[in-house]
């Protein structure tokens, strides 16, 4: 969940240098029913079905694994490429798509900007619901200086229940909205952040995300 939160926050741009991780703290090495449990979960990433990065025609982006298109507002400028080379090889969360109202803003306004990001259940055993894995992002989002402005409350979207909450920072002058949506899909938590300088932004950044029912086998007479 950490690798989440440090691509939320290379966004949006409270980290020192693109390639900066968040602070990990060492962990005791683990029993053996632990290290059990550890083996049986990579075992389960690995033989997982990984999300593809998806295809951008135009302002368009869509997903096949997830099933899910995002309409990018007119000259917006997509750097999902850049972003992930911020990111290692060993990270588990994986970056669909990272895209930028302005390729470059003045150091005195929030960019806005969408983040679409996956991540493997199977690292977090104890996460049954959404729920559990927003109560542990927002704790670590507010770590990170950012307020609850509206808490996690369900929407629906094209029949997938999402779980939207919001935050704000304040920074002297300037204020930085954000908003997150969780689902759980395929095994992955499907997680879409918005980011903006005014939180009456966030909701049409939002909605520009459509998912798709997959295309279904036709029968040979």
């Amino acid at each position: 969940m950490k690798r989440i939160l440090t691509i939320l926050f290379l966004v949006a741009g409270v980290l020192a240098g693109a390639a900066q991780k968040l602070p990990t703290t060492a962990k005791p090495q683990p029993r053996t029913a632990e290290r059990s449990t550890k083996q049986e979960t990579a075992r389960k990433k690995k033989s997982q079905q990984l999300p593809d990065e998806g295809t951008l025609a135009g302002d368009v982006y869509t997903e096949k694994f997830f099933n899910l298109r995002y309409d990018l507002s007119q000259g917006w400028v997509v750097k999902t490429a850049d972003m992930r080379q911020g990111l290692s090889e060993s990270d588990s969360a994986v970056l669909l798509l990272s895209a930028f109202g302005k390729a470059a803003p003045s150091a005195a306004e929030v960019n806005p900007s969408v983040t679409i990001t996956a991540e493997s259940l199977a690292l977090y055993p104890d996460v049954k619901t959404p729920e559990d894995y927003f109560d542990s992002l927002s704790q670590l989002v507010e770590s990170k200086g950012f307020k609850v402005l509206n808490p996690p409350a369900e929407l629906d979207l094209a029949g997938v229940t999402f779980l939207r909450g919001d935050f704000q920072k304040q920074e002297g002058d300037v204020t930085t909205y954000q908003a997150t949506m969780v689902a759980f899909r395929k095994g992955y938590v499907l997680e879409i952040t918005a980011i903006s300088g005014d939180d009456e932004d966030l909701t049409p950044l939002l909605n520009r995300l459509h998912i798709f029912a997959p295309p279904t086998m036709r029968r040979t007479p």
